[in-house]
């Protein structure tokens, strides 16, 4: 029974993971975003900040969604 629901976890969170593992990338693009920010003006400097903000929410996200599965796994 343990084997069935640990391959049927593993079918379900593999193609989410795939998904999301982009969005762990996505901070450093941020990053980027705020320093061509800070030399192109007032308006792209808070669009940079807020996409920043949401791309760190989104990897903290996903870092806790990793420490669900590896908890979860052993």
């Amino acid at each position: 029974m343990e084997t069935i629901l640990e391959t049927m976890t593993e079918r379900l969170f593999l193609p989410i993971m795939i998904i999301i593992s982009p969005i762990y990338i996505t901070p450093w693009l941020g990053v980027l975003l705020g320093i061509f920010g800070c030399c192109y003006g007032k308006k792209l400097r808070l669009l940079a900040l807020v996409g920043l903000i949401i791309n760190l929410f989104l990897s903290l996200l996903f870092l806790l969604i990793l420490i669900e599965i590896n908890q979860h796994g052993s």
